[in-house]
């Protein structure tokens, strides 16, 4: 039987979700790069460039909300600045919480799309 439309979407989406524990595990090791050095540009580039791909893939594989979370996360990485301990501090813990929404809705996702395939 000929595959329709919706079939290919759905093989796309469950590969994407599939490889969301890899993409997972690659952001969080770049994140925790950058907290430990911060000065370090390769680090830096490449959290920003993991953040802008999921920022990017996530709606074009029918998943705004994994788009909207990585976009905010992205957008706390380049606006938050700081000098003081104190500071640093707050910038760490807001990446480390988007970091954490970005998984939980990944989460959510697979739950929605497992869901959806009974």
């Amino acid at each position: 039987m000929p595959k329709g439309k919706n079939d290919w979407l759905r093989e796309l989406q469950q590969t994407y979700l599939e490889r969301a524990d890899v993409k997972l595990s690659e952001l969080s090791k770049a994140l925790e790069a950058v907290l430990n050095n911060k000065d370090r540009f390769e680090d830096r580039d490449k959290l920003h460039r993991l953040l802008h791909n999921m920022a990017g893939s996530g709606a074009s594989f029918g998943f705004k909300e994994i788009s909207i979370v990585a976009r905010a996360m992205l957008e706390d990485f380049h606006t938050a600045h700081g000098s003081s301990p104190e500071e640093i501090e707050q910038y760490n813990k807001k990446l480390r919480e988007d970091l954490s929404a970005i998984k939980k809705t990944f989460k959510k996702a697979k739950s929605e799309f497992e869901a959806s395939q009974i």
